[in-house]
């Protein structure tokens, strides 16, 4: 099965990996064993893993992969929020140099 998928030089993730985790690329594969690799370590360092251990381009996301994404788009957008929200009328005056006379 994992030939039909899996091709020399495609980007590739381990199960469970960090999504803060780059990539990796698959150097080649023999039987249940894949050589992969980040792009910045350079031709002679690989990393030796089960085929069982990739998460196969194209297959159905896992559930917590799902709620990684979900949760991320949360953090993501709170942070927008966050970045175009306008001050409050309290921060606003305390760093005014004119004042508001106050009612009698």
């Amino acid at each position: 099965m994992p030939s039909l998928v899996l091709k020399p030089g495609m980007f590739v993730r381990l199960k469970q990996q960090p999504w803060d985790l780059p990539d990796f690329v698959l150097e080649h594969w023999w039987g249940d064993t894949a050589w992969i690799r980040q792009q910045t370590w350079g031709p002679q360092v690989s990393l030796r893993v089960r085929v069982t251990q990739l998460a196969i381009p194209g297959a159905p996301a896992s559930e917590s992969a799902t709620n990684a994404l979900k949760l991320i788009k949360v953090v993501e957008a709170t942070q927008a929020r966050e970045r175009l929200s306008v001050p409050d009328a309290r921060t606003c005056n305390a760093h005014t140099s004119t004042s508001i006379p106050k009612a009698k």
